[in-house]
């Protein structure tokens, strides 16, 4: 009696262990978890037709959402990796724009993630074993724009941030605080800058008529006809960040 008892309790230990551990294990990074955490959350806030943001981490996942009574309120919903859904906290919005950052959102937009959490890895290029801290997903802070992923991506020693869209293309990156980043030197010519003036010539089109480029240690300056407005010329500085416009248009 005495051996089955303590074969018992012993069976019983390692279940509850291997029960807690898959709960510590699961993240909403996972396939369908995010997407089934949102689904679950817009069951108990009343379906919601706008949300203001989704915040991801491995063991939580956050939505501010349009309360369905109200659509002046904001309120946000958290579900933790146990699967409980924390109590609906008011979140305190700019009246005076809050539809221009409202947006349409599905629990399927959601099966996205453990894909694009991926993509954000290999698009990083960290030098040691890289994880996703955090994926938000909101309109640009300039209230204006589709809304766009970040995500963060670390190995501890290297930081970037990935944005994508909606559906999971990424379209640019900050790589500020990457080791590459960090050991630029354009003026040394080599596959970096062969690199970024591809990138540049990919970002104005084949056809852009270029009136002046210079080259620095961290960036590739250029004054072009602007492909938006052709009337005008355009400057732009470009490194592992991407293309940006810079400064304002002048006249040609």
């Amino acid at each position: 009696m005495q051996l089955r008892a303590v074969c018992f309790w012993v069976s019983l230990g390692l279940v509850l262990l291997t029960s807690r551990g898959t709960l510590a294990d699961a993240s909403f990074y996972d396939a369908d978890r995010a997407k089934d955490a949102v689904e679950k959350i817009f069951d108990e806030a009343g379906h919601p037709t706008k949300v203001l943001s989704v915040e991801i981490r491995s063991g939580e996942l956050t939505v501010e959402l349009q309360a369905p009574d109200n659509p002046r309120h904001i309120d946000a919903y958290a579900i933790h990796g146990a699967g409980g859904i924390s109590v609906a906290r008011p979140v305190a919005v700019d009246q005076a724009d809050l539809d221009t950052k409202l947006f349409a959102l599905k629990p399927a937009d959601l099966a996205i993630v453990p894909k694009l959490a991926a993509a954000a890895i290999k698009e990083a290029k960290l030098e040691d074993a890289a994880m996703v801290e955090r994926l938000e997903l909101r309109r640009p802070r300039s209230g204006s724009g589709a809304p766009q992923w970040g995500i963060d991506v670390s190995s501890g020693r290297e930081r970037a941030t990935i944005y994508a869209e909606l559906g999971g293309e990424i379209t640019h990156a900050n790589l500020s605080a990457t080791h590459r980043a960090q050991a630029l030197d354009y003026e040394k010519g080599g596959p970096e800058l062969d690199e970024i003036v591809a990138t540049i010539g990919d970002t104005l089109g084949k056809d852009a008529v270029l009136k002046e480029v210079s080259v620095s240690q961290r960036f590739v300056f250029v004054q072009a006809v602007d492909p938006d407005h052709p009337e005008r010329i355009a400057a732009f500085r470009a490194n592992l960040n991407g293309v940006q416009r810079w400064g304002g248009a002048a006249d040609r």
